[in-house]
């Protein structure tokens, strides 16, 4: 006898989008990265403005998209998420400490970590990434 299996969606549409966009664009952004500033590699792919223009193309779709998906999709379902992984209580700690099993939500203590480290770094990439072509530039 044949069982009906069930399916649980944790996340919808909008945050799925998000996350692949995300995923896509740090793939990208770091194989032209590591290309562009790891000398051994860069010459192997000898067409450094190629690579370039891929990772500046990339870091604008991925700035772009993180713009537009909120803009376009389910925004209540981001800012639930947001909220999600903004709080952390008694629990979060516990599971942190590993002293003893502690209930958790949709996001355990770690993974709420994880995507404020991601956001930081986000932010700073964004920074020294502009930094960088605008001073590559004026060069």
């Amino acid at each position: 006898m044949a069982v009906d299996a069930v399916r649980v969606v944790r996340f919808g549409a909008t945050e799925r989008n998000l996350h692949t966009i995300h995923a896509l664009a740090f793939v990208v952004m770091f194989l032209t990265g590591i290309v562009l500033f790891v000398p051994a590699i860069a010459q192997i792919f000898a067409n450094r403005p190629l690579t370039t223009a891929i990772h500046l193309v990339a870091a604008a779709a991925w700035l772009t998209a993180l713009a537009l998906v909120p803009i376009l999709g389910d925004r209540a379902a981001l800012r639930r998420t947001r909220r999600e992984l903004e709080r952390f209580d008694d629990d979060d700690l516990r599971w942190l400490r590993r002293r003893s099993p502690a209930p958790q939500g949709r996001f355990n203590a770690g993974q709420k970590a994880h995507a404020l480290v991601q956001a930081a770094l986000a932010l700073l990439f964004t920074v020294s990434g502009t930094l960088l072509w605008l001073g590559e530039r004026n060069t």
